[in-house]
């Protein structure tokens, strides 16, 4: 799930956001 230029940013906020977002199914999937 990198699409941005900030990679670290991005797993940031793509485990939080996420998980947030639509919810554990996603952190899972992530990782």
């Amino acid at each position: 799930m990198r699409t941005g230029p900030q990679p670290r940013l991005a797993a940031d906020t793509g485990e939080r956001g996420a998980k947030e977002h639509y919810g554990d199914p996603v952190r899972v999937s992530n990782g």
